[in-house]
């Protein structure tokens, strides 16, 4: 008995290899869409850590200078595990690898300082970054005295904004008032193709 055996054409090879192609930049996208987001909620969670620690601790650190800040941070077991430390111990990174440190400004202050690392390299990842700090400030708005960002091209060309907590000025613009649009435009606002370094800084006042 004679079987008859029909081949696959080119044409419908290569139809099936395109499908395929498709569907694989299609799973890819979703993926690097996902790890991003989980990223971004920890992130979120490391700030949070380190938030609630200088808080809590935060009469031990004033008069402080950076050194001793940070390894009274981590003594106290307030520092994220998953936060690693450079070697000269002046930064720890999160997990977007942006350096973050806690210093003085004067006797009575506390700053912890976000600095975004991925703006240099990929504008709209930096912009999603920045609206989750500023969503993590908001929810801290209550213990802050306020929230600063700082972005800058060159020394001349510094771009600076302040909203204020609830320990500090009353009458001033507020953190807990912005809204996601709001937050949007600022981290916009920040990152601009001109501009080459973002810091965010949480600060406490005695």
């Amino acid at each position: 008995m004679k079987i008859n055996q029909r081949g696959r054409s080119m044409v419908e090879m290569l139809g099936v290899l395109a499908i395929i192609g498709i569907l694989s930049v299609g799973a890819l996208a979703g993926y690097s869409k996902a790890m991003f987001q989980h990223k971004l909620n920890k992130q979120m969670e490391q700030i949070n850590e380190l938030l609630l620690g200088i808080t809590k601790y935060q009469n031990d650190l004033y008069g402080l200078n950076q050194t001793s800040m940070m390894n009274i941070l981590k003594k106290l077991h307030s520092v994220p595990e998953g936060m690693i430390q450079n070697e000269s111990g002046t930064y720890w990174y999160d997990d977007f690898k942006n350096r973050v440190w806690v210093s003085p400004s004067t006797a009575e202050d506390i700053v912890l300082h976000i600095s975004l690392s991925s703006l240099k390299d990929d504008n709209e990842a930096a912009l999603r970054e920045c609206q989750n700090i500023f969503t993590i400030a908001k929810e801290w708005a209550s213990e802050l005295c306020y929230f600063e960002t700082i972005s800058a091209a060159s020394s001349e060309n510094r771009r600076l904004k302040q909203y204020y907590g609830d320990r500090c000025c009353q009458s001033c613009s507020k953190i807990r008032n912005l809204n996601t649009q709001k937050i949007f435009e600022m981290c916009n606002f920040h990152s601009q193709n001109d501009t080459t370094s973002v810091s965010l800084k949480f600060w406490w006042r005695k």
